[in-house]
């Protein structure tokens, strides 16, 4: 982190902190701005498709496991699609593709 500004104030005025955070996403000439934004959407879907979650397994592991893991994992797309739906009736942009990971996993809606 790097501190712009010099030092604290040290009269009791409160100090304000701004955090900016860069992500590095794609590139190349066949990406635009809205290309290049998908492209990092996919790619945060993707990692969360293949890390361990609440079930300690991953989401594509819990579909070749069957069973409850299987079960589990549905009702946390259901639940995820729930949620994705509330947002888009309010006119806020979506969180989870859910349909896309449903694609990528082979689980069906």
């Amino acid at each position: 982190m790097q501190r712009l500004g010099g030092e604290p104030p040290r009269d009791g005025r409160k100090v304000r902190t701004l955090v900016v955070d860069t992500y590095v996403g794609p590139a190349g000439p066949d990406l635009d701005g809205q290309g290049a934004h998908e492209e990092l959407l996919r790619a945060t879907w993707r990692s969360w498709v293949d890390a361990p979650n609440d079930l300690g397994i991953t989401l594509r592991e819990a579909v070749k496991a069957g069973g409850d893991a299987r079960r589990e994992l549905e009702a946390i797309l259901d639940h995820k699609q729930w949620r994705d739906d509330r947002m888009q009736e309010q006119d806020e942009p979506s969180a989870m593709e859910v349909a896309w990971i449903r694609k990528e996993l082979g689980v069906p809606a």
